[in-house]
């Protein structure tokens, strides 16, 4: 069951009740939501949306893209059937920036309201603009993680819930607060002195990291890609996210992909993806 809250009646209320005890009328002043974004996005670059955090980020604001042409066949009743909106740095989108199509069909929005501007066809060679529900892409829930959305450890009738219940303003709130967490951490990695261990890291990180991946044959302990003859490719992973906790249950050794796969922030580059995707492929360097 979903409670909707009227902050209105609500922030009157209260004022009421403090003027009937002699308290003082207080102004209410609200606070700046920011720019309003709504956009279509050919001729940017694809550095202006693709953010090193992982999220869809335009002019440090957190925004959805998503294709607002529909007027390809009859426009479907069934949500599900239509477009995606994205909010992170999704397989999907990197799919599209690779074939050259992003930056010529997509439109960035922060709107919350969970309805979007598209296009359908009106017939006679003609479209027609609507506002209507688009539903939200999985592998941006199951890559961030929203409202506990996973591929593996969700049931399907649960994931779909997710995606019908989707809330743009709350997805959008959990979003800022991921990229503010980030800001903190690049702020502060970026501040410290090269020859200092990152915050959160045990003093000796390399050399257990070094040993564990080692012992483990530098062999992907997620989708078991031998990395042998390029150790630099594979990293240890903290299962429960603590990086001082270094107890053996707790590690893990990843290749790269898989790292990345498990944060949203984490970035490889493109000659690392295609390294260890050929190494899966050839079954060993």
């Amino acid at each position: 069951m979903q409670i909707k809250i009227n902050h209105s009646e609500i922030t009157s209320k209260l004022a009421e009740i403090r003027q009937g005890v002699g308290g003082k009328k207080r102004p209410f002043v609200p606070r700046p939501l920011g720019e309003k974004i709504d956009v279509d996005l050919s001729g940017e670059s694809i550095k202006t949306i693709f953010h090193d955090s992982g999220w869809l980020i335009r002019n440090n604001q957190p925004v959805f893209v998503y294709i607002r042409d529909h007027t390809i066949g009859p426009f479907s009743e069934d949500p599900h059937e239509r477009r995606k909106v994205h909010f992170s740095v999704c397989k999907k989108l990197e799919q599209m920036e690779r074939e050259g199509r992003f930056e010529s069909r997509y439109r960035a929005t922060n709107r919350v309201d969970n309805k979007y501007l598209v296009d359908i066809d009106a017939g006679w060679g003609k479209s027609k603009e609507i506002q209507e529900i688009l539903y939200p892409c999985q592998h941006c829930l199951n890559q961030s993680g929203y409202r506990c959305f996973s591929y593996k450890n969700m049931p399907r009738e649960k994931r779909r819930k997710v995606v019908e219940f989707f809330d743009a303003k709350e997805a959008m709130n959990f979003i800022k607060q991921h990229f503010d967490s980030w800001r903190l951490s690049e702020k502060a990695r970026h501040s410290l002195k090269r020859d200092v261990m990152p915050v959160g890291y045990h003093p000796d990180h390399s050399k257990i990291s070094r040993a564990y991946r080692e012992e483990k044959g530098y062999v992907c302990e997620q989708c078991g890609v031998n990395l042998a003859g390029k150790s630099h490719l594979t990293d240890i992973h903290h299962k429960d996210g603590d990086k001082r906790n270094n107890s053996y249950d707790n590690l893990e050794c990843l290749c790269k992909i898989c790292h990345a796969e498990r944060h949203p922030y984490y970035k490889i580059g493109d000659e690392i993806r295609w390294t260890i995707e050929r190494a899966r492929k050839q079954g060993v360097l």
